[in-house]
């Protein structure tokens, strides 16, 4: 508590930075009005209710944080493929994804500026799905129709979820078999996207209830990854078809091709128990299963020479001075794909005065890998590759009291959670296969593992009739260890004794009533973020050769975080403002390291080395025009500086890069009799991928360009059973690179029938 009693003149000092007119207009328009209401109002039901900003059901206008529900019927209207995809129109949230394919490492969603998909808690019915390696997410984990709601609580969590909720918390929360329904529904689109999705929930008694569902999907993709060289002067074969173009940073270069479209499938399945065994005694068992694969398909080189032949290597001179190196391995890119099997339980029960007891415990089997094209050996029509295998574990299991006593309503909880990895690689001879024959045993492994012990206590504390103070405080106890061994020459082991670290995370939020309608919120805490067991042991060298090593030393990270905000929901028109202030502490980066065998080849060494600033505010509007049609619309700011960076100083004043200063999204849903719509514009402004900020080309391939997309949804029932949907997606056919081409106009069809 005293680091934020030493650092509370910062929240001074940020709204000086940040408080600009229009948020100044935003918390006026909140409270002016609700003050002239003043006690006479009479209370009015306010919405929804949440668990996730205090671990227990509460209001959400009344919560200490700014919190987001997306209700399943809010899903379905916005004809959503990934749960990701639901996030995409909320304030605070920046969610920066590949098109549909399932992995663990795209799709990121970033809340309030805070970058990586590992800072960010996202929990399935309370329990984390972050997985025990890169503390990544597979979205695709659950389908999306299986979801009840998602709750997005923005602002470090720490003194509640422990590590890794930096940015905030996201909380999917699936449909309970608690009574008879059955769903069967198949769509098909664009880039032969389809899809099949069929769940059953059954009450087989008073007290039992079963739900089982299973879901499958499949895309021959589009053309994601060109082939683009940078060019220098020079002297080679001559051949035509090559495109200039221009590097991110304002470099010549030319595109020679595309490694072809990215196929891929998935298969999803899952079974819930509940058993309810007593009055408000409940039981719920849970497995859950997933798969995926992808692969890019139909390589293409544009080059031809004299006889009109394709080209795929060579030095070549793509005009009269400017030569590129190509190689048939620019156009491959490997496999991937993932497993993974998920265990959960939760048990809750009253204790009489002492209020009531929740354990929940999950485990969750991940089993990634992928394949890795040999540089300069492997063509699209096969060569040798490296398959690497990172199965990995986490489990974890948390017991909660909550007890209410006099004003105090008390929540305390302790927890034990494990990561576990077994990385391996080996030589295959067909890249474009994980099950090719292995031309090497293991020629690398990474084993590591990691612990750790807490305690929490929140006080909800209430003074008077409204103000309610919140004070959470969290203990934890972090310890690692793990073996790596290279075992071809030079053959070197690497065996690191276990070491422990320990993190306080205090949390202090205070919640005013200025009337029935409105409210205000002040909070400050920390947070920290362990380092990940791919952090601390798993090294990978990609295709050209760069090696980017792990660390087993790293220290976690910390964040600092203030925020002040103001809520109305006077006449039905819900209205809010937050401003936030962050500091970022110990970061985890990749830093140059040299490779004395070659100098040209930039290694990287992860290390703690950098402290950031975050600030900027949100600002959101939801009205209902009448009782069919509603609009919304919501802007963020985020202003984001680097103040230190041993490993790369002339990113010291820059912006943190994949963070976009500006966001906004405009948008309506409205229903007619037995038809429903949905219309969404989002603009997305300028972000960095390098960072000392030197990529400001856009409009090319390897850029992040600023950019609007329109998406809508239109859907009828016919009757009780039968509904018709229509989505598009781009629906003005924008061509944009996020790094990568994005996908043009696509549609969905879509037919559901419920019993």
């Amino acid at each position: 508590m005293l680091h934020i009693q030493k650092k509370a003149s910062l929240i001074g000092r940020a709204a000086k930075a940040a408080l600009t007119p229009a948020i100044l207009a935003a918390l006026l328009a909140v409270a002016a009005p609700a003050q002239a209401q003043g006690g006479a109002e009479k209370p009015v039901q306010l919405g929804d209710t949440v668990i996730t900003a205090t671990r227990r059901e509460s209001a959400a206008f009344e919560s200490p944080a700014a919190v987001s529900v997306v209700a399943g019927q809010d899903i379905e209207r916005k004809g959503v493929v990934r749960v990701l995809d639901a996030l995409k129109d909320l304030p605070g949230v920046y969610v920066r994804d590949n098109g549909n394919v399932p992995s663990s490492f795209s799709g990121q969603v970033l809340i309030r500026g805070v970058a990586g998909y590992q800072r960010n808690a996202v929990l399935l019915n309370g329990m984390p799905i972050n997985n025990g390696f890169s503390n990544g997410v597979n979205w695709s984990l659950v389908d999306a129709d299986s979801v009840a709601r998602v709750e997005v609580v923005r602002g470090p969590f720490s003194s509640l979820y422990g590590g890794s909720a930096m940015g905030g918390v996201v909380n999917i929360i699936t449909k309970s078999p608690i009574e008879n329904s059955a769903l069967l529904k198949g769509s098909y689109g664009s880039d032969q996207l389809s899809s099949g999705y069929a769940a059953i929930s059954r009450r087989l008694s008073e007290r039992v209830g079963l739900r089982a569902e299973f879901g499958s999907q499949s895309s021959d993709g589009f053309v994601e990854d060109l082939v683009s060289k940078s060019a220098s002067v020079g002297e080679g074969t001559p051949v035509d078809g090559a495109v200039a173009t221009r590097t991110s940073q304002g470099g010549e270069a030319y595109q020679l091709g595309t490694k072809g479209a990215r196929k891929w499938w998935q298969n999803t399945a899952g079974l819930t128990l509940r058993l309810d065994t007593g009055e408000r005694t409940f039981l719920d068992l849970s497995v859950r299963y997933h798969e995926h694969a992808s692969r890019s398909v139909d390589a293409r080189t544009w080059l031809r020479d004299a006889a009109g032949e394709p080209v795929w290597n060579g030095s070549l001179a793509v005009d009269d001075s400017q030569t590129v190196s190509l190689k048939p391995s620019d156009f491959v890119s490997g496999p991937n794909g993932e497993d993974i099997l998920r265990y959960a339980l939760s048990y809750e029960t009253p204790l009489g005065l002492l209020g009531k007891a929740r354990v929940e415990a999950y485990y969750s089997d991940n089993d990634y890998w992928y394949v890795t094209p040999t540089a300069g050996m492997a063509t699209p029509d096969g060569g040798s590759g490296k398959r690497v295998d990172i199965p990995n574990t986490r489990g974890a299991v948390n017991a909660q009291l909550e007890t209410p006593l006099g004003r105090h309503f008390l929540i305390a909880g302790a927890s034990f959670g494990d990561d576990r990895l077994h990385k391996r690689e080996r030589s295959i001879a067909d890249w474009r296969s994980r099950g090719s024959d292995a031309i090497s045993d293991v020629s690398y492994r990474s084993d590591g593992e990691s612990q750790t012990y807490a305690a929490y206590l929140q006080d909800e504390l209430s003074v008077g009739r409204r103000l309610t103070l919140y004070f959470g405080l969290r203990y934890d106890e972090w310890s690692t260890t793990g073996v790596v061994a290279q075992l071809t020459e030079p053959v070197t082991t690497s065996d690191y004794a276990r070491r422990h670290k320990d993190s306080l995370s205090p949390k202090l939020s205070a919640v005013y009533k200025l009337t029935e309608t409105t409210v205000l919120r002040a909070s400050a805490g920390t947070a920290f973020r362990s380092p990940t067991l791919s952090d601390l042991y798993s090294t990978f060298t990609a295709s050209n050769g760069s090696t980017t090593y792990a660390s087993s030393d790293l220290s976690p990270e910390t964040i600092t975080a203030y925020e002040i905000g103001a809520e109305s929901q006077m006449w039905g028109t819900h209205l809010s403002t937050t401003l936030f202030y962050n500091e970022l502490e110990d970061m985890i980066a990749s830093m140059s390291a040299p490779n004395p065998d070659n100098p040209s080849i930039d290694d990287r060494a992860r290390v703690n080395v950098g402290k950031a600033r975050i600030q900027g505010f949100e600002i959101e509007l939801r009205k209902p025009l009448s009782a069919m049609l509603t609009v919304f619309a919501n802007y963020t700011y985020t202003d984001t500086e680097v103040r230190d960076n041993a490993a790369d100083p002339a990113s010291v004043g820059k912006h943190l890069t994949l963070i976009p200063k500006q966001t906004f999204n405009l948008g309506a849903k409205g229903e007619y009799g037995a038809g429903y719509g949905y219309l969404v514009g989002r603009y997305v402004g300028d972000v960095y991928s390098n960072s000392e900020n030197l990529d400001t080309v856009n409009g090319v391939y390897g850029s992040y360009d600023p950019f609007f997309q329109v998406d809508a949804k239109l859907g009828y029932g016919f009757g009780e059973h039968c509904t018709l949907g229509l989505s598009v997606v781009n629906l003005l056919d924008r061509d944009d690179y996020q790094s990568g081409l994005t996908a043009g106009r696509t549609y969905l069809a879509e037919l559901a029938l419920r019993f």
